[in-house]
């Protein structure tokens, strides 16, 4: 047998033990998730009641503001008020998004987000290195929460996967301030404009509105002000770590070395 059939071999039986890898890798990332979950009480005896809870508190801001009233609730527009649970933090132009979910079943909001970083993760291959920073980063408390409770971040780590995968312009993610970092993800490319000019044109007709966002948020004590999200950064890391990991050239969205002429 030649060196080259040896070779060949050998690069046929580490992709077997690769894969394996990663599948063994995947259950105790998964293992390790509930583990931290359960240990941080994010699952505690009520937890099925937890299910959807902040996809509600944004459905129903939809439904209100479709019915002609207040996008906030109405102890958030008076003064000196303490942040409580209900209370509506992400900007008015969220309501582009809010408006057509609230009147989807809940299943499409939930789901929509799983099968985008799917379809992601599928596409970049991270490596068995990867799927280990992964693991770690899902197994942030914040993130199993959030996934729960349909907390509108698992759309923004859709957007951040969608830019890793398929080049979706990153901008679009300035609708949330306390992810500015990821917000200027290949800030480079003319997409990354064209998504924000976008932007800018969908929030100018809600620029009154806006502006009274700003002005709630800056008044309410226990956000942090518009940097409330901060804690959400390990969580937006997974895309980063999948297209830094990844196996799998796409076009010109992943690095490494080109392939031959």
């Amino acid at each position: 047998m030649t060196s080259a059939a040896h070779t060949q071999r050998a690069l046929v039986l580490w992709r077997r033990v690769e894969s394996d890898v990663r599948l063994f890798l995947g259950a105790v990332g998964f293992l390790l998730l509930c583990i931290m979950t359960r240990h941080f009480g994010l699952l505690g005896p009520n937890w099925l009641l937890e299910i959807g809870g902040d996809w509600r508190v944004y459905h129903d801001a939809a439904l209100r503001f479709l019915d002609g009233r207040s996008y906030f609730t109405p102890d958030q527009l008076a003064p000196a008020h303490v942040l409580t649970y209900g209370d509506v933090l992400y900007p008015p132009t969220a309501l582009w998004l809010f408006v057509p979910m609230a009147l989807l079943p809940p299943i499409v909001w939930h789901l929509v987000p799983v099968l985008v970083a799917g379809a992601a993760l599928w596409r970049l291959r991270p490596s068995a290195w990867g799927w280990v920073g992964i693991a770690w980063l899902a197994a942030w408390p914040v993130g199993p929460c959030y996934l729960f409770s349909g907390n509108p971040l698992t759309w923004a780590v859709a957007c951040l996967f969608a830019a890793v995968a398929w080049d979706v312009p990153a901008s679009l993610l300035l609708l949330m301030p306390s992810l500015l970092p990821f917000a200027f993800y290949r800030c480079n490319r003319r997409r990354w404009w064209l998504g924000l000019l976008a932007l800018v044109l969908l929030s100018l007709p809600l620029l009154s509105l806006n502006i009274t966002w700003l002005r709630v948020i800056l008044g309410t004590s226990g956000t942090g002000g518009p940097l409330y999200g901060i804690r959400d950064w390990p969580t937006m890391c997974i895309p980063l770590v999948a297209a830094a990991s990844a196996t799998r050239r796409v076009g010109r969205t992943v690095a490494g070395p080109a392939g031959p002429p």
